[in-house]
């Protein structure tokens, strides 16, 4: 088992931007993108990892973006792969 602060050390790790505030997104971090507010727009940024839409993810708009990994996209089942 592992305490909660480890468990946030490592999703720190897995996930180099968390996005959760609404309006224009220019620039990334490297690694994988987690989206998680409404009316969010990403525009001409390239993910190096996986895009994952998670739940709170509405109205997104992806301008110009590029996904070298996978578009993960949180529906009430789960996780589709897009």
């Amino acid at each position: 088992s592992i305490t909660r602060a480890e468990f946030a050390q490592v999703m720190y790790r897995l996930v180099g931007s968390y996005v959760d505030q609404p309006g224009s997104v220019t620039k990334v971090a490297e690694g994988t993108v987690m989206v998680r507010g409404d009316g969010v727009t990403l525009q001409g940024v390239t993910v190096t990892g996986d895009l994952i839409l998670a739940d709170g993810a509405e109205n997104v708009v992806l301008d110009g973006v590029t996904v070298k990994g996978r578009v993960l996209v949180r529906s009430g089942s789960g996780l589709v792969e897009a």
